[in-house]
């Protein structure tokens, strides 16, 4: 879904960890309609009473499209949707090396959720910035199941190697926020090692071989 998103704003939001709001998920095609709270009952209500139920998918649009209507002036302004052409001129670059450098450029930036998301991103760990950047180059046109089994197959790379545990204790047991990843930076991380990531790390047949494939 992250390559869905409208231009570099996937693979910004990857490599940053942005906080996003309701109006940056109906910005980006991460959710459909944007509600507020206060006319959850009122949609449950419509739900309950529509008469013709022949196309459920119908009765469900037209009734969270007319709800979306009523609260429109209460969706949060999109950052994304705001800063999409800093996020594209940022990320906008033949390597990965550039778009980190262009993002890590955002940390002097006046406006708080940008320099927010490139401090962000200064802090996190290089192998894992390519490990997204490769999944989101690599995975444009994979199916829902190829893409579930090449989740399967990093996480059992990541949890093999020495910089999960390692993000961990930084974060949850030492809590000192200071990790001592495998390599420093970007640049100083082998292909191959990457690579590795990808890689099945089982005999034989896989465990979502019953995995049913989606209908187009």
């Amino acid at each position: 879904f992250l390559n869905r998103m409208p231009g570099h704003s996937g693979l910004f939001l990857g490599l940053t960890g942005a906080q996003m709001n309701a109006g940056d998920a109906r910005f980006t095609g991460m959710a459909d309609r944007f509600i507020g709270a206060d006319d959850k009952q009122d949609v449950l209500d419509k739900l309950i009473n529509s008469a013709n139920w022949d196309d459920p998918h119908a009765v469900v649009e037209h009734v969270l499209r007319q709800a979306e209507t009523n609260t429109q002036a209460h969706r949060p302004t999109s950052h994304v949707r705001k800063h999409l052409d800093s996020i594209n001129a940022a990320c906008d670059a033949e390597t990965l090396s550039g778009v980190v450098a262009g993002i890590r450029s955002l940390e002097s930036n006046d406006d708080k959720w940008l320099a927010k998301a490139g401090k962000t991103h200064a802090g996190g760990c290089p192998v894992t910035a390519h490990l997204v950047y490769e999944q989101i180059r690599r995975g444009k046109h994979l199916s829902l199941k190829q893409c579930f089994l090449r989740e399967l197959k990093m996480a059992f790379a990541c949890i093999r190697n020495p910089d999960f545990r390692e993000g961990v204790r930084a974060l949850l047991i030492d809590k000192d926020g200071k990790p001592n990843w495998t390599y420093p930076s970007v640049a100083e991380v082998p292909h191959d090692y990457v690579d590795e990531h990808f890689i099945p790390r089982w005999d034989g047949e896989h465990p979502l071989a019953d995995l049913v494939e989606e209908q187009a």
